[in-house]
């Protein structure tokens, strides 16, 4: 029997054996988490940024005795702008263009 068709005959055999003995659905899962965490990363990120933001607002309240109204202000408090999370017109805070293209939504930054 020529290598190749050993080669062959062996994957078949694991495949089937994977099918039969349930593995197939244990590999399924596995494959979905994987292509989960990209997004689950992104919530991840959002979340920690806006708390992040939530703290740098406080802070900058407490050191100019108003709050700030855009993220530029925050620029005295954070090192870098924020890249998800962004001081809405009304101050309430919002998500940018970015966090939503990543599949980030409000009440999952908020950690609802």
């Amino acid at each position: 029997m020529a290598p190749t068709t050993r080669i062959a005959r062996t994957a078949v055999l694991a495949l089937l054996l994977v099918l039969a003995t349930g593995c197939g659905k244990a590999a399924e899962e596995g494959i979905q988490n994987v292509a989960e965490a990209p997004r689950q990363s992104a919530t991840l990120a959002c979340r920690l940024e806006y708390r992040a933001v939530e703290d740098a607002i406080d802070a900058y309240t407490a050191l100019n005795g108003t709050p700030p109204t855009s993220n530029a202000d925050l620029l005295g408090v954070l090192k870098d702008e924020p890249t998800y999370v962004e001081i809405e017109a009304d101050g309430s805070l919002g998500l940018t263009d970015r966090a939503e293209e990543l599949g980030c939504t409000l009440e999952a930054a908020k950690g609802g």
